[in-house]
């Protein structure tokens, strides 16, 4: 991911949070905080920093990312639009690939309700829950998956 990418990356987020916010039950006030806190370019610099981003593009214009930080997928989001294109599938496998390369045996993930399905489908499985302490979605569960 580069830096010219930041402006259409945060808002391909901001356009996934929006698709999220009503399965998963986020309030109004989660998911504005959402989009002010990490649906900004200058958080795409952060994000950069602290992780390893990739993009996807179709045509020449990125419309998915996936960040991975060490074994865990911390985000990975594809436009609404171009979900259930393999494009998710594709992030993924490539984070996987990241994973198998280095030291690390597993992939993990914690995330919402909407995307277990997704998750599932590429063969990991859920091993726990863990409950949020900061941020827009603090006091909220996530769902902790995992694949060998």
């Amino acid at each position: 991911m580069l830096e010219s990418d930041d402006k259409v990356v945060s808002q391909i987020m901001c356009e996934c949070y929006r698709f999220i916010a009503e399965p998963d039950r986020l309030t109004v006030e989660q998911l504005d905080r959402m989009l002010q806190e990490r649906c900004q370019p200058e958080h795409m610099a952060i994000m950069r920093s602290r992780f390893d981003c990739t993009v996807a593009e179709v045509n020449g214009k990125v419309c998915g990312i996936v960040a991975l930080g060490g074994n865990n997928v911390a985000e990975l989001f594809v436009h609404p639009a171009h979900h259930r294109h393999g494009i998710g599938a594709m992030l993924f496998r490539h984070a996987q690939e990241r994973v198998k390369a280095s030291d690390y045996t597993k992939l993990t993930v914690a995330t919402t309700g909407y995307a277990i399905p997704f998750y599932e489908a590429m063969g990991m499985h859920t091993v726990g829950r863990r409950q949020v302490t900061f941020g827009p979605l603090e006091g909220r569960d996530l769902i902790l998956l995992e694949k060998n």
